[in-house]
């Protein structure tokens, strides 16, 4: 691998945890949402989905981790996140 080629996989890599941290501070904006309404439910995005495989698996993980339960929307983008 030449320096070119490590400067644009950096990039990528940097440009993929921004993208995680954005899907994550929305998650949690609309958790907070869900919580002023009175509601134990909410959906959070983690990017397209191919065979139930979110883009983002991190944001999943990140929200699990908190100990949240998440579920998958079938035919969707979505996951149900409830607490």
């Amino acid at each position: 691998m030449n320096a070119e080629e490590a400067r644009k996989l950096t990039a990528q890599n940097t440009e993929r945890q921004e993208e995680i941290k954005k899907r994550i501070k929305r998650g949690e904006e609309q958790i907070r949402w869900a919580c002023e309404k009175g509601r134990r439910k909410t959906d959070i995005n983690a990017g397209y989905v191919e065979c139930g495989v979110p883009k983002y698996p991190e944001v999943i993980e990140h929200f699990k981790n908190l100990g949240y339960n998440i579920k998958h929307c079938y035919g969707t983008n979505l996951f149900d996140i409830t607490w």
